[in-house]
Parts: structure tokens; sequence; C-alpha cells
């Protein structure tokens, strides 16, 4: 029997064939090519010039006829003759020989289970055919006629409850390039009575989704319901099924009806209103801010290009009128403000700007409406329809008043979080700068678990400053729409400002921007990217902020944020669980680095997705490999600099990780952090051994982050700093694995130091507050890391660092201090006493812990915190409290400046000679140590035991 060919690439597979043996397949190609060839040769029609998807071949083998093959596949010969014109004699083939059989019939399809699937592939190549011959050498009109005839046979063939349905899958789908099959469908299903709806031709199952949305919306009779039907399927319908409602004509009237229903305000009678043109203005606007309450953005887009038609028509009208041109008050001005703030600034500025040009507008509208965080849609267009000067009712009594306004009121938002959270902040920089990350979890969960109330606030606190960012970044957005310019391109804001024309559109850009240039601005947006991370995946959003963050410097030092918060969510988790030994465990490094290089994050960095591919792969390269020495963990960070330096320098180079900059040192910092796993894992005692410092600094050199290699040490542990992240991390013997969090945070805490010197207190808030998250995220276990996390005990940017600045004594001397401090192991009279604050406000904790370590205790460590925690309890109450007030009175000296605390100083022997001489002045707790030799000479004098390693 002729062998049934599966010719793989040379035509569809076919379910029912058996899978070949490749070499047997390439011998098959070539065979069914030459075949094709020869029958072209052989034909001058169009159909035999092509395979057709349908068409079998069968390879004839020795012992076959042409009377069996033909009997064995259902067809006659005649009939195979008929498409094999190559075949010079009929009843004479041979073996090797390919045929072509005839595809089955419409008939016969119309009755197969898959029929229907293979009749729309051979009517597509049929119609694609048509649709691509030329004109003279067909009759394109009789091609389709053929077509028809076909579909109608199929139709025919089909029961007669099933055929309508049948037909419309047939018409509903996507007959791009086969044109001539669509008309061939309509004119076949006329031939058998068969009604077809109308179709965007989005495939029959996408369509029938479409269609039973928009049927229910037809089904209400109040125009007002069913739009909010028709907005319920489409806000439940894939992308797919969106865009065809949207191309449907039935949804289209749905539409139209509602416009209709709201623009009907324009031609009503109202006998009672004081001025006609005033009131049905509003009444319309009124209607459409109804109807657009939570609607999808698409849908509102819709309704606004609905209703502008009849409400330009009107205002043509109005202005030959006696009682004047439509106008709106404040009212109808507020209406249509919130109205067109929810379209899209860039996809729907041709309705923006036909609207604007009818130049509705109040004086008293606009600033109120922008200072309560609203869109600058509709202002930024009417001031679109200037030339020349500006009218400054408009921009600046109106637009940047209400900016102002806004920026007040961001502020006030931030604050009140802050506030809220300042005791929690308070504790845990305090109270858990003595405790393990697990007693510092359960403090944390004791102070919020039966606290709903407080929690309740304070989710609704950072909701509302998120809401407060994101509606900034939306404004970006359309500040942007407005002043493409200020986005596009490189050089800072005063190069882009140059490209727009016009002293006093220039002069108005830049007081927009400056709006957006502030600490309360950035710390708002930053707390929408981190309550909504579907926004660092959404590229435009990350374009657009990477081009803000080339406009100021405060914009630069947001977009490094944004990027280091990307870094922690994809990378560092992977990082902090390095296991350099491990394999398995580089792969999973290397794979999250994978989740970092997007569209989104190139964007935001401003480079294309391709050369973030590249940028990575040099970071992974540098990864460590299991058994690597030291040595050779540094050699391979020197390569990775290497090798940006190529990037960097090569002609089609790469300048954005150039060691300058942000994204560079970010992705070296990557490196970083990943060898460091190798040094810390030799066992050596890195605090001591001069080699292993030297190479560390070596290879922070190497790796472009010189100007922060402090900063990067002290994260790291290998120095001593009495400051926040000394506080925060817990003094200089933390767990290697846990430091790795910490290093990345490290630059936020310069950054926050940087601000600070400035006076940008909010600025400073910024990336400390985000500094802690890093640290906490790396280093914290427990629930509090979890849902409550960064969100309530991290994040306390609205507080204006004011852990630092507290400067009312006994503020949280408090019971829930005392409760708090009892997780740390210290017994309730214990925790008493030391909940005491100095006269500025300051806790003896952090500077205890600063004591412990310098004695060689590691409070995170869980033996060495019993350790502290008894020996804190031994103290009878009386010293303990002599012992807390001496210190107050050296907190208050050194304004809470641990660095000015040293281990030892050159009064250390002069205070132990007055002091002990002078016992007195330490019984009353006005020794005043300043340097932990010092206070050993305290602990000596009050009889209490002095801490050793």
């Amino acid at each position: 029997m002729a062998l049934l060919i599966d010719d793989f690439d040379s035509r569809r597979l076919r379910p029912n064939l058996p899978a070949q043996a490749e070499r047997e397949r390439e011998r098959f190609r070539q065979a069914v090519q030459h075949a094709v060839n020869e029958r072209a040769e052989a034909s001058d029609g169009l159909r035999m010039n092509r395979h057709r998807p349908l068409e079998r071949l069968v390879m004839v083998e020795p012992g076959d006829t042409m009377i069996h093959i033909a009997k064995g596949h259902g067809v006659t010969v005649p009939e195979v003759a008929d498409v094999n014109p190559q075949i010079e004699n009929i009843d004479h083939i041979e073996s090797g020989e390919v045929l072509f059989l005839p595809a089955p019939s419409p008939t016969e399809l119309a009755r197969r289970p898959d029929g229907e699937a293979q009749f729309i592939d051979d009517l597509y190549a049929r119609g694609n055919a048509i649709e691509y011959a030329d004109a003279s050498e067909i009759d394109h009109q009789s091609e389709i006629d053929t077509l028809a005839n076909d579909v109608g046979e199929f139709i025919g063939a089909l029961p007669e409850n099933t055929r309508q349905k049948a037909a419309q899958r047939l018409f509903d789908q996507d007959w791009t390039d086969a044109g001539p099959a669509q008309m061939a469908i309509e004119k076949g299903a006329e031939m058998q009575d068969v009604e077809l709806q109308a179709s965007s031709h989005a495939g029959s199952e996408v369509e029938a989704q479409a269609r039973e949305r928009v049927a229910a919306a037809l089904g209400q009779t109040n125009p007002l319901d069913a739009l909010t039907s028709l907005d319920h399927g489409f806000k439940s319908a894939s992308d797919e099924v969106q865009r065809a409602m949207l191309r449907s004509s039935d949804a289209k009237a749905v539409i139209q009806n509602a416009a209709d229903q709201a623009t009907s305000a324009l031609t009503e009678e109202h006998k009672d209103a004081f001025d006609s043109q005033v009131f049905k203005t509003a009444e319309m606007f009124r209607r459409l801010d109804e109807m657009s309450v939570g609607l999808a953005p698409k849908l509102t887009s819709e309704l606004t290009k609905a209703a502008l038609p009849e409400l330009e028509s009107e205002f043509a009208e109005s202005i030959y009128s006696d009682y004047g041109a439509l106008r709106t008050e404040a009212l109808g001005t507020q209406y249509m403000l919130q109205f067109t703030g929810r379209l899209d600034p860039q996809a729907d500025s041709r309705s923006l700007d036909r609207l604007s040009a009818m130049g509705f507008y109040h004086m008293h509208a606009f600033a109120p409406y922008l200072a309560s965080g609203g869109s600058l849609n509709y202002p930024l267009a009417l001031v679109g329809q200037f030339e020349g000067d500006l009218p400054t009712l408009v921009t600046e009594g109106g637009i940047l008043d209400g900016l102002q306004q806004n920026q007040h009121r961001v502020g006030e938002d931030i604050k009140a979080y802050g506030d809220h959270l300042a005791e929690l902040n308070w504790l845990e920089q305090n109270g858990g700068s003595v405790m393990t990350d697990e007693q510092l979890a359960g403090a944390v969960d004791g102070y919020i678990v039966g606290n709903d109330d407080w929690k309740k606030t304070a989710d609704d606190l950072r909701v509302q400053v998120a809401t407060d960012g994101r509606e900034l970044i939306d404004n970006l957005g359309v500040i942007e729409a407005r002043y493409p310019e200020l986005f596009e391109g490189e050089g800072d804001l005063e190069t882009r400002l140059r490209s727009i024309e016009g002293d006093a559109d220039r002069a108005f850009a830049r007081k927009l921007i400056e709006n957006f240039d502030t600490p309360e601005s950035v710390t708002a947006m930053g707390i929408a990217l981190d309550s909504d991370p579907e926004l660092l995946t959404d590229s435009n959003s990350m374009r657009l902020l990477g081009q803000y963050g080339k406009l100021t410097e405060r914009g630069r030092k947001f977009v490094e944020e944004t990027a280091t918060q990307i870094i922690r969510r994809t990378v560092v988790p992977e990082l902090a669980q390095l296991d350099p030994s491990n394999l398995k465990s580089v792969e999973q490094v290397k794979r999250a680095l994978d989740n970092f290089s997007t569209e989104a994050t190139g964007r935001l960095l401003g480079i294309s997705e391709g050369d973030l591919d590249k940028a990575l792969k040099v970071v992974k390269d540098a990864m460590p490999q299991p058994g690597e020495t030291v040595a050779e963990a540094q050699a391979r960070l020197q390569k990775m600099d290497a090798d940006f330096e190529k990037l960097t320098t090569t002609r089609d180079g790469v300048r954005a990780f150039n060691r300058d900059t942000p994204t560079g040192q970010a992705l070296r910092l990557l490196g970083v952090l990943g060898n460091t796993a190798v040094m810390f894992s030799s066992h050596a005692n890195y605090q001591n051994d001069p080699n292993l410092w030297t190479g560390l600094k070596v290879t922070l050199d190497a790796a472009g982050v010189a100007q922060k290699t402090t900063e990067v040490l002290m994260g790291a542990g290998m120095i001593e700093k009495g400051g926040t992240l000394d506080n925060l991390v817990g003094g200089s013997n933390r767990m290697p694995v846990k430091i790795l969090g910490t290093l990345t945070s490290a630059f936020d805490f310069y950054n926050a130091k940087v601000a600070a010197d400035r006076g940008d207190t909010a600025g400073a808030a910024i990336y400390a507050s985000t500094g802690v998250g890093g640290v906490m995220a790396a280093v914290g276990t427990g629930s509090i890391w979890g849902p409550v996390g960064i969100g309530i005990v991290l994040l306390g940017t609205g507080a204006q660092m004011k852990y630092d600045q507290v400067k009312q004594a006994n503020i949280y001397q408090t019971g829930t201090t005392v409760e708090f401090l009892t997780h740390s192991g210290f017994s309730e009279a214990a925790a008493q006493v030391l909940s005491d604050q100095s006269g500025q406000g300051h806790s003896v904790l952090p500077l205890l812990e600063r004591y412990a370590n310098s004695r060689g205790l590691d409070l995170n460590e869980t033996t060495d915190q019993q350790r502290f925690a008894a020996w804190i309890n031994d103290m009878p109450t009386d010293r303990l409290g002599a012992l807390r007030d001496n210190l107050h009175r050296s907190l208050d000296e050194v304004g809470n400046d641990l660095e000015q605390m040293p281990v030892s100083s050159d009064d250390d022997e002069f205070f132990a000679f007055n002091n002990t001489d002078r016992p007195h002045f330490t019984y009353s707790g006005y020794a005043k140590p300043l340097s932990m030799n010092q206070l050993d000479t305290v602990l000596r004098i009050l009889d209490l035991e002095t801490l050793t390693s």
C-alpha cells in the first residue's frame, strides 16, 4: 500500500501519521518539493501552483496500482488525475513517486469530528492565494464564488440546528490576508439562509465571550445600567476579549446610549435654573462624572469620544444664542475635572484637546481640585490652547497654587503616618539594639497583636500616602504628555527646557517639575512603589520615572533607590542565602539576576534590555564557584570590573555601566555581595585579620565604589561606627550570611547622611528608612518581617528621622516600653529602670549594646545576649538607676552620637582618678563617662560587675 507521507516542515502535520526517522523525513521532503515543482510547471492553474493544506500525499511503493491507491483513500482515479497534471500517464506510476490526493469534499469534512478546523485551514490557504494572485492570471470573482459554494456546501451538510453557530464560528476567525475567504463565508451563509452577527474576527472563542458580555448589557433598559453591565463584563474579560468588545458595534451602541443620556442635559429645559447655560453644562458633566466613577479607563475613553460630537455641536450653536455660550461655574468645572481626570493623557490626548478647545474653566475650581491630588489632564490641555503668553490666572493662580497646596497635604499625610509609627520605631531602634532578631520579632509581635485599631490606622495611613504617591506618578505622566521634550533624550532639566518653544512655556514647565522635586513627592512615590510591586514591572511607569530621574538630583536619587528596591526584591533574597560551596545555590542567584533583567528595569535605568543582559552576564560570571579561595574570589571581582570597563569603552559600549553611575555601582555591588560570602566563609577572624581587611578594600576599590567603602565596611561589620546603621544591625559581629543583606543598605544610609547634612530631613528619612528596610529584610526573622514588616515598623519616612529629633524627655517612658523590653529577657524591674529617657529623650540601651560589643559580645547571638540580660538583671535597681543616670548625661553631652564615645580615650586615667576620689558624683548620676573604659570605672565605683569577653 502506498505510504502516506508525514513530510514535517513541508505541510501541516496530520495527527494520524506515524513519526518517521529524520533521514526518511528528509527523503520525503525532497520528494514532495520535487513533486510540487513538477506540478506547478505542468499546470497553468493557480490552485496547482501551491500545496493546499488538506491535500494528502502518498509515496508509491512496489506493487501499488493507481486503482488500489484511489480506492484505499476514498477517491476516484479521475479525481487523482485532476490534481496530478505532472503525471503524464496516470495508469503508469513508479515506486518512489509522490502523488497528490484531492482534499476531502466540504460535505465529507462537515461529517468529521475535526472537519471544521481542517475546512478553515483550507479556506484560509485558498483565500490567501486569491488575495495575492495577479488579477491578470485569475478571475477573482469566479474564485470567490467557488469558495462560497464550498462554504455553502459545508454549512448545508451540517445538522440544521448547528448551522448558525458553525457559520458564525467560521465568520469569527481572523481572515487577515485572506479577505476573499471572509467574503465567501458571508455569501455561503446567505445561500443557506443563515444570518451572521457582526464580528471583529478575533477568533470564535474570543468573539463568543465578547458577544455574551455585550448581550448582557443590551438586556438592560436603563442606559446607565447597561453601561455598568458592560463595564462588569469588560473588567472580567481577557485582553483579547476586551479588544473584541471595543470593536463590537453593539458595545458601541451601549456606550453611545449612555453618552446620549448625559448630553441630553444640554437640550432639556431647565426653567428653574438661574443661568440655564451654566446649569445644563454642569448637569451634563455631573452625569458623565457619575457614569465614569469606577469605569474601566478604556470605556471612559470611549464614553468621552461618544459624547464629544453632541457637546461640540451644542457649544457651537450656543455661541450665537441670546444666552451666550455654554460655560461652567465652580461646581460644573469640578465635575468636568473629575471626569477628565480618568482619561489617559496619552491615548486620550485628542479628546482632551477637543474638550479644552471649548475653554470650560472657573477660577475657583482648579486649585482646590489639584490640592486634593486631582489630575492635571484637563488643566494642562487647557494651557495647550494658548500661544505666547500664558494666562497667569490659570497657571499661577490655578495649577501651580493647587500643586503647592497638594505638596503641603501630602506632607501632612506623611507626617501623620510617621507620627503613628514613631513609638514603635523608637522601641525597635532602642530596645531592639539589645535583642536577638528572634526576640525583636517577638517584641514587635507583642506590640501589634491585639492592637487591631493601631494596625488598622497604620494600614490606612500608609494607603493614603501610597495613594498620594500614585497620583503624583500619574501627574508626571500628564506633564510628559504636555511637554514630551522633558522626558526624551539626555541632559538635565535646563538642557531639556531649551527644547521647549516660548519663554512662558519654558518657565511654566520648570515650575511644574519643581513642584515634583520635593522630599514629600519622592517619599510618597517611594511608598507607592513599595505598596504596589506591579508598578516596578510596568514598563511605562519605569520609563517615566527613569526620565524623571534625569531631571534633578533628587530625582536621580529616587531612581537609584527604585532600582535598589528591584534588586532587593529579585536578587538580594537569594544572595542572602548564598552558599558558595553549593552549585545549586549559585545557580539560584544567577536565575534571580535573570529576573532583574526585564524591559521595565531597563527603561527605569535608561538602557535597553539587551544592554542590561550584557551587564548582568558580567555579574553572573563574577559569581563564586564551589571550592574557591578568597584570592580566587577577589580575582573574579577584578575581572568583573575589567569586563565592565570593556562594556563602557568599546565603540558601541554601554556608558550607563561605568564606575561613576548608580547603575554601574549597583551592578558591581551585586558581584561584591556574592563574593563576600566566599571571604566570610573562610572562617577567618575578619575583624582583626589585616590581610582580609586589605583584600576586601582592594576588591571594593576595583569595583569602583571606593567613595563608599567606609559605609560598605561598616555594613559588613569590619569597622566600628556608633551611628544609625550600627544601632540597627547590632554591632560588628553579626553573622556573615546576614551581613550580605546589609551591604546594599549601607548606600541608603550614606545618602541619608548627605541629605541630612544639607538640611533635607525628609530626604534623609527616605534613604534612612529604606536602608533599615534593606537591613531588616536580610537579617529579620519571625512574622514581623512578613505582612506587617517594612510597611509598619521600618518605613519611618514620615517621622522625618524622629528617633534623632526627639527632644521631649520621657515621651516613651511608658508601660508599653517596659513590656517591649521584657522580650529581651530583662526582668520587669530592670525594664522599668531602663525605660527612662534622658533629658533630651535618649535611651541608654544602644550605648549599653555598644559597650557589650566592645567587650566581645554579640547580642544577636543567643548565648551572648542571655549573658548580657543576666548581667543587667543581677544589678540592684538603685545602682542600675545610678548607672542609667550617668549614661543619660553622657548621651546628652554628645548629642546621642555614639561615635564620640570610643573604646578608650586620653582622659580615661584622669576620669578614673577624679571619680574614684569623689564617688558621690557617680552615685548621684553626674559622672558622665565618655568612653567604654570610663564606663568600666563607673561600674566599679557602683560595685557592679564589668563585662569581659
